[in-house]
């Protein structure tokens, strides 16, 4: 994570800070890749940290839009994989630790408005509906006395509602660097938890919460429709406990269970290209 935080600072350090006088084309594409600093933590009622996992996630993400003039109408898909070291308890609040294989993609409808008049303190206005899937694997691994320990997989979804505004922060002919700011609802999230065969699966649903993202995108023209950009940002949510639920065994009752208070802090960077088609 911190040679991560290091080279967005340096990034920040190294690129002209400017602006890039819109684009009149209608339909555009892009593609970048993408490094997810990933950072999650669970909380007992207390308060008391569960467990934590992190790890630097690759990941692809793909838009297309039409701008229609002050209006942008944009489509995005993304997905980041990869393994995080995983440090936690068992039930009985014995210490373990493992890897988790992550999956995360989301997929985003968004609309902008741009504005025109240059003593606005905002360069545009968005609002977007993002569908969220995380698949969260840990694997099977033992205590320090050597007794085995079962994974578990979980997979998580919900919806989000992004709301956000950007600001110009400096521009030349050629570049731009702004600050976005983003609001994001968590709605209906849920888990579904599987027991591979030793427990009925359990679906739980979590609690809704704001988040926040704030980034700091720039972008340099590389030419008259390919522009090249490169996004840090931060963002922070939470998911909160779901109710305590019957666990089964081919429908017996054979105890309780529920999912904790959770926290995401994560840190990012994007590089990619913008196509005027």
């Amino acid at each position: 994570m911190l040679y991560l935080r290091h080279f967005i600072l340096l990034t920040l350090l190294s690129i002209p800070c400017a602006n890039v006088i819109a684009s009149p084309e209608a339909w555009w594409i892009n593609a970048q890749g993408s490094l997810l600093d990933f950072n999650y933590r669970e909380y007992s009622d207390q308060g008391n940290l569960l467990d934590k996992e992190s790890g630097i996630l690759p990941g692809l993400i793909f838009g297309m839009g039409k701008n229609q003039g002050q209006w942008r109408f944009a489509g995005k898909l993304s997905c980041h994989a990869g393994d995080a070291t995983y440090s936690g308890q068992t039930n009985g609040g014995v210490p373990i630790s493992t890897v988790t294989k992550q999956l995360i993609t989301d997929m985003e409808l968004r609309v902008e408005y741009s504005f025109s008049n240059d003593a606005s303190i905002f360069k545009e206005l968005y609002l977007g509906v993002a569908q969220h899937y995380w698949k969260r694997d840990i694997q099977p691994t033992h205590t320090a006395n050597g007794a085995p320990v079962l994974g578990l997989l979980e997979r998580y979804q919900w919806r989000q509602l992004n709301i956000g505004a950007n600001t110009m922060l400096l521009s030349t002919e050629r570049s731009r660097w702004l600050l976005d700011v983003r609001l994001m609802r968590v709605v209906n999230p849920q888990v579904t938890v599987f027991y591979s065969g030793l427990y009925d699966d359990a679906r739980l649903a979590l609690g809704a919460h704001w988040g926040t993202r704030v980034s700091l995108p720039w972008s340099y023209s590389l030419g008259q429709s390919t522009t090249l950009r490169v996004e840090p940002y931060v963002e922070s949510y939470k998911l909160g406990r779901s109710a305590t639920v019957t666990l089964t065994n081919q429908g017996v009752p054979v105890g309780n269970v529920f999912e904790p208070n959770s926290v995401s802090n994560n840190f990012g960077l994007l590089v990619g290209v913008h196509k005027a088609l």
